[in-house]
């Protein structure tokens, strides 16, 4: 399962995928919020990837490849946009770090604007620093991040 989620100020989106995720149903997600419009389909803004609750080591290399060409080809190369992947174990970090390397040769996104971490604490930070989140903002941000996924929050859209 895939959800989607929008911190309009000051602009931080957010997946939460769970169970077993589809490559395919992925990238109709990205599709979806992107034709929907509004400030939540810029590609451009930073974007977390709570992967905690689903387990990527079924996907192969090759798997990973092709799905970053895909990406690529449908117009989501946003290779200044920052990421963060939360990932449960060792072998989802390995495979967020390889998928990392062909985000990068494909062009959806360089290495040096994604983090993956185990700890969402540690990504909720990095997303702060590095988007140059406004202090007045970063609480909000934590919050947003940190909590429950699925709890409904008064601040997203």
């Amino acid at each position: 399962m895939i959800s989607h989620d929008f911190l309009e100020v000051p602009g931080i989106r957010y997946w939460h995928l769970s169970g077993e995720v589809d490559l395919d149903e992925s990238i109709e997600a990205f599709v979806a919020v992107r034709a929907a419009g509004g400030l939540a389909a810029d590609m451009t803004r930073p974007v977390v990837f709570d992967m905690r609750e689903t387990d990527m080591a079924r996907f192969t290399g090759e798997d990973m490849r092709r799905y970053s060409a895909r990406l690529k080809a449908l117009g989501f190369g946003e290779t200044g946009s920052l990421a963060a992947y939360v990932v449960s174990n060792d072998t989802n970090f390995g495979m967020m770090r390889m998928s990392a390397t062909y985000f990068e040769l494909s062009g959806v996104r360089k290495q040096e604007n994604t983090i993956v971490t185990l700890d969402i604490s540690e990504a909720a930070e990095w997303v702060i620093a590095r988007a140059g989140i406004a202090i007045e903002h970063q609480d909000a941000v934590r919050r947003f991040l940190l909590r429950v996924p699925g709890e409904e929050s008064c601040e997203t859209t």
